[in-house]
């Protein structure tokens, strides 16, 4: 399965040390190069990311910077006009991305998407976690994920965490 990466799914997984959780469910990851230097952005805060480098299992590339990327670079940051660009490229199979206005514009293009919270979704149904709570809560804390509190009851209440 070809997989894309934007930034926020490699880095919410990183952040609470379960990258082994997208590994389990997609095998390979590609991202694109301006994805991993936001991820290396962390060393400011004292976060070591060598590590995702060293893992064999994802891959950095730099897309083509052609017409549709530049067209795509006009309407968001760089990280995402790249990884929805690649996607195009390579033909991924599915995007991993969180930002609404990136993932709208990638549906646009006929790619599929998925966020980190259809991936904590995914795991458990896949029985990679026992929880989506433990985690979600885990990447609130250490990551800072942002979660409206309407949305959070509705992913506990689909992963029948809670009626």
């Amino acid at each position: 399965m070809l997989v894309v990466s934007d930034n926020s799914p490699i880095s919410n997984f990183f952040l609470i040390g379960r990258l082994d959780i997208l590994q389990s469910l997609y095998g390979t990851i590609v991202m694109p190069v301006r994805v991993l230097q936001e991820l290396e952005e962390l060393k400011m805060h004292g976060i070591d990311t060598s590590v995702i480098k060293q893992l064999n299992w994802i891959s950095v590339v730099k897309p083509a910077e052609n017409e549709i990327f530049q067209k795509l670079n006009a309407e968001l940051d760089y990280a995402e006009a790249s990884a929805i660009s690649l996607a195009m490229e390579i033909n991924a199979e599915v995007l991993l991305i969180d930002e609404r206005k990136g993932t709208k514009i990638a549906k646009r293009y006929n790619i599929s998407t998925i966020g980190v919270l259809g991936i904590l979704l995914l795991a458990k149904q896949h029985r990679l976690i026992e929880s989506v709570q433990s985690l979600l809560d885990a990447m609130i804390e250490k990551a800072h994920l942002w979660i409206d509190e309407e949305l959070y009851l509705l992913i506990l209440k689909e992963a029948k965490e809670i009626l």
